[in-house]
């Protein structure tokens, strides 16, 4: 059925009709009114109309907006279940949506494709629901309006045009493979849910990001997706899951509200875009690292890349980038982590809780410092140091499970490091303790145990403060001193002067 809401002439902008594709006809232009059910004049079009493409002669059909007119306004076009169309422009043919105060719409029904490849003008915001298969923007799309993606169906937009429209793009369901740094246009990308691809060779984008739901960025293709522009959290605490390498190279902030963002998923998220810019977050409600890599980017002396908050290590890995860091957040182990994966130099400031038993990693040769106190809430855990890196322990810790060096070093940078800790040496290997602060001083041990060799230097090393049976069977070469606190702790390696 037809309804003529206003007189015009051919194609006349002013004309609100409303029209369905014809059931017999296969791909035509669509100025001619045979190719509409009732053959219509003017042809169905105009703002506010619907336009429904569903019925055809033939399964994939396409429908030109040709030279006749110039250009076609619609304000709702529905794709329909039983054929599959392209909206296409020949001779200058272009696509307009107006639908008055409200949002114009495309709609493709479930399971099936559609696409537009005609260039597009949005005078009004586009809502796209789409439960289909896939959905096509191939043309240029200008104007000041922007498109909100609503279903659990693929948009895919140009590879080989530049997007102007004005009015930004909302992602809430879906999947969105932008075929280049300006498919969203010029204004804000706004990411509710859903999923941004990398496409083939990854892209950067300069849009303002809103993140205001949990997201999937990145996925099937490779390269990297770079977002340039500032980053806000909106509407909650934030999780991004993160496939392929993903950079949010903007300053990160929540407006003051106290929003937390975190990362899931094995791929490569990156805080900071460069050795010059990014990276200056403020986002203060923490940041949990749950797997994958965590790269921090940003001008030597940017230490602020996981905001302001407590910062949760429950997996993963932190990997400097450009330059060394110092962190001043709170630091929770809330799992097994590998806390410089490799990079330059790491240091962490603010005071760590072991949550648990935990195994930490540095790897490479530049250092990682822990340098707040480590503590475990009374509960008596410890952790095992991993990597073929140092690790340097530089604060009077209070954790009281044992600490055990299985690979790299084990640097002692405070005589209590290891207060209440039994520290295990380990197997014989190439692992190695080493006791940093500087001059010759009396260490603490909560207990010592384990077969590798330790040279203790002209230090003396206080053992057995945890009073718990411990055996320690290496040898330990130096100049220094052996007191014991306790006798619960067994010694049947050689050892230098002891006070037993």
């Amino acid at each position: 059925m037809v309804a003529l809401m206003a007189a015009g002439t051919l194609g006349e902008l002013s004309a609100q009709v409303n029209g369905s594709w014809a059931g017999g006809k296969g791909s035509g232009v669509w100025s001619d009114s045979l190719n509409w059910t009732g053959a219509p004049s003017p042809v169905p079009g105009g703002a506010n109309s619907t336009v429904t493409l569903n019925t055809g002669l033939s399964s994939s059909i396409t429908v030109t907006i040709d030279g006749a007119v110039g250009n076609r306004t619609v304000g709702i076009l529905d794709f329909g279940l039983t054929r599959t169309f392209t909206v296409a422009g020949s001779s200058g043919g272009s696509l307009t949506f107006d639908n008055g105060a409200s949002s114009a719409q495309i709609n493709v029904a479930v399971g099936k494709n559609a696409t537009i490849s005609a260039n597009t003008t949005l005078t009004s915001s586009v809502l796209i629901t789409h439960a289909g298969n896939i959905l096509s923007l191939s043309g240029l799309i200008s104007g000041p309006g922007g498109i909100t993606k609503n279903g659990t169906g693929n948009l895919t937009m140009s590879f080989a045009v530049a997007n102007t429209y004005g009015g930004g793009f909302t992602l809430n369901q879906g999947a969105v493979d932008a075929g280049n740094g300006a498919s969203f246009g010029n204004g804000t990308l706004t990411i509710n849910g859903g999923q941004i691809l990398n496409g083939s060779g990854g892209r950067s984008y300069s849009n303002a990001v809103v993140i205001g739901g949990n997201a999937t960025l990145g996925g099937v293709g490779v390269g990297t997706n770079t977002y340039t522009g500032n980053v806000t959290l909106a509407n909650g605490n934030r999780t991004l899951e993160v496939v392929g390498t993903t950079i949010l190279g903007g300053n990160i902030s929540d407006v003051g509200i106290g929003y937390s963002l975190t990362k899931n998923g094995a791929g490569v998220l990156t805080l900071g875009f460069s050795a010059a810019s990014g990276g200056n977050n403020t986002f203060s409600g923490g940041f949990v690292l749950n797997e994958g890599l965590l790269t921090t980017n940003g001008a030597d002396g940017t230490n602020s890349q996981f905001g302001t908050g407590t910062l949760t290590l429950n997996g993963g890995a932190i990997f400097s980038g450009v330059a060394s860091r110092t962190f001043a957040n709170t630091l929770i182990l809330g799992g097994n982590v590998n806390l410089n994966n490799g990079g330059l130099a790491i240091s962490y400031n603010g005071n760590a809780t072991l949550t648990g038993n935990r195994i930490l990693t540095s790897t490479g040769a530049s250092a990682t410092s822990l340098n707040g106190i480590m503590s475990d809430g009374g509960a008596g855990y410890g952790f095992t140091k991993e990597g073929n890196g140092t690790l340097s322990l530089t604060a009077a810790n209070t954790h009281s499970g044992i600490t055990t060096v299985n690979n790299g070093t084990l640097a002692l940078g405070h005589v209590n490091a290891v207060q209440h800790s039994t520290l295990d040496a380990g197997a014989s290997g190439a692992q190695s303790v080493t006791f940093t602060v500087s001059g010759n001083n009396t260490y603490n041990l909560g207990g010592l145990q384990g077969s590798d060799a330790i040279a203790i230097g002209n230090n003396t090393l206080s053992i057995g403060a945890k009073n718990t049976d411990t055996v320690y069977s290496g040898d330990l070469s130096g100049g220094g001193r052996i007191t014991r606190c306790g006798r619960k702790n067994k010694m049947t390696g050689s050892a230098p002067s002891a006070d037993f």
